[in-house]
């Protein structure tokens, strides 16, 4: 917030993390199904919303990354992104249980 006000941020996502969403959304369509799927995807999205609204939501979590990287977590997903130019970009969104620190090793950000 700048002076009271909410910052306004657009949000774009990055191609890793729209595959980690498809990945996300066909793992739980084969064990959980549709519905559960659908609902998974508008949580996500939602928070996609609200961190462009509210970009300072997150916290760094430096043990994960020395990357310039906030976290947000929805349910038991995570989504890593960081502010570029009042744009939120998210560049991962992760199974909390998942090997995070591992994985963005790997992923370029």
């Amino acid at each position: 917030m700048l002076g009271g006000r909410r910052l306004m941020a657009g949000y774009r996502v990055s191609t890793p993390a729209k595959r980690d969403i498809v990945e996300i959304l066909e793992y739980l369509v084969e064990n959980a199904g549709g519905r559960i799927a659908l609902d998974t995807e508008a949580r996500i999205r939602s928070a996609f919303r609200t961190l462009a609204a509210f970009p300072a939501l997150g916290r760094p979590r430096p043990e994960m990354t020395s990357k310039p990287a906030l976290f947000f977590t929805v349910g038991i997903y995570v989504i890593v992104y960081r502010l570029e130019s009042n744009t939120v970009v998210v560049f991962a969104i992760l199974h909390g249980s998942r090997d995070i620190k591992a994985i963005l090793q790997e992923r370029p950000f």
